[in-house]
């Protein structure tokens, strides 16, 4: 799914975590607690011998979703506070604080282990992406059965499907259907 390129570095990591559920497929990634340990190993964001219980199979996926509602927001929905809350929990589990790295650089980084540690990498990047600004062109498709995440390269920041051609397509197509049926039922 998703033509569109790849977003770069952490906002990369973000866009494929987010997409590890498809919806117009009715793909899951995540499906046990082990396929959360192999793509946070296969992704760099944890080491070798992660070992996921069926609670962090559960703090992924509530991580995962409350990272999709952010996105929907940056395409101009509301920020849902269950959101909100989850993002802080998880912030929270894996001990996030500001350090500074050996050039003096204030990093985020968790200081809680194991799945807690690797959450909390995933959750680093996102704050550190909204510090600099380059959060807001992250976004989910606005088509409910979508939701898939794209980086909004378009000039203006403007894009609202992960691809015109399938969700705008789809959705101009349903506009044009309900706008004929209220002219045909006049």
């Amino acid at each position: 799914m998703g033509s569109r390129v790849r977003a770069q570095g952490l906002l990369g990591l973000l866009q494929d975590f987010v997409n590890t559920a498809e919806f117009l497929e009715g793909r899951e990634t995540f499906q046990r607690p082990s396929d959360v340990a192999r793509w946070l190993v296969v992704h760099q964001v944890a080491d070798d011998g992660l070992v996921v219980e069926d609670a962090g199979l559960r703090q992924a996926l509530a991580l995962r979703e409350a990272l999709r509602a952010l996105l929907l927001a940056n395409n101009g929905g509301s920020v849902e506070p269950a959101a909100i809350h989850a993002l802080n929990q998880a912030a929270s589990a894996s001990g996030l604080r500001v350090q500074l790295s050996p050039q003096g650089r204030p990093e985020i980084r968790p200081t809680g282990g194991g799945v807690d540690q690797a959450l909390g990498k995933l959750l680093a990047a996102a704050f550190t992406a909204m510090s600099d600004g380059s959060f807001a062109r992250l976004k989910a498709c606005l088509a409910p059965e979508c939701r898939w995440a794209f980086f909004d390269r378009s000039p203006n920041g403007r894009s609202t499907w992960c691809e015109m051609e399938t969700c705008g397509s789809r959705h101009k197509m349903r506009t044009y259907r309900q706008r004929k049926k209220q002219t045909g039922a006049q």
